[in-house]
């Protein structure tokens, strides 16, 4: 068995009733970003969180904290502002591009449980997806989703980006950035910790 390889650790949103998805995109460092920006973030979680913010191998993505530690640290910190919060590592070919020597780790203490698909600069098609209230397409996309709203299968990304953009051409979701501006839409590993 290998051990699985991550780019790093977010801070997600833990609230939702079901956790029908378990993706990156729930609110990724919600409070932590917000108390930041308010000034109410303790300095020594500031400096931290600033160094995760402005890092540049993550170009344009959301904040990823390539210390275990220190996403513990902020998860700590929502949590005890009364928040629902957990960490979700991720591994994602875009920030594999933009890590440079950076590069990604072995992590033997999460497991992975699906596959995201990601706009990078923008949002997940999956989590979109899943909130569309069309039945033809809810039909379509519950047959790819495992237990916690995510692809078994990486493969199946094109198939979920194919779908969103049918949906976008006719007004059900938002449209996503064009494929010629250079911005991919790809497969994002999401792992939980043990």
């Amino acid at each position: 068995m290998t051990t699985p390889i991550v780019n790093g650790y977010v801070v997600v949103d833990s609230s939702c009733v079901d956790l029908s998805y378990r993706g990156v995109d729930r609110q990724p460092w919600d409070l932590v970003e917000t108390h930041y920006y308010e000034r109410q973030l303790p300095e020594q979680l500031r400096t931290i969180f600033e160094r995760i913010r402005s890092a540049e191998n993550r170009g344009l993505w959301w904040p990823v904290s390539r210390s275990r530690w220190a996403a513990m640290a902020l998860l700590k910190y929502t949590e005890s502002h009364g928040c629902s919060s957990e960490i979700v590592g991720v591994w994602s070919p875009y920030l594999e591009l933009v890590g440079g020597d950076k590069g990604p780790a072995a992590d033997e203490n999460v497991r992975a449980i699906g596959v995201d698909v990601i706009s990078v600069g923008e949002w997940s098609l999956l989590r979109c997806l899943q909130e569309v209230t069309d039945r033809g397409a809810t039909r379509s996309l519950a047959q790819l989703l495992n237990p916690y709203g995510l692809l078994s299968d990486a493969a199946d990304f094109h198939h979920i980006e194919e779908l969103y953009q049918t949906l976008s051409r006719i007004g059900i979701v938002e449209s996503i950035a064009d494929r010629n501006c250079g911005l991919p839409v790809e497969p994002v590993n999401i792992f939980l910790l043990k």
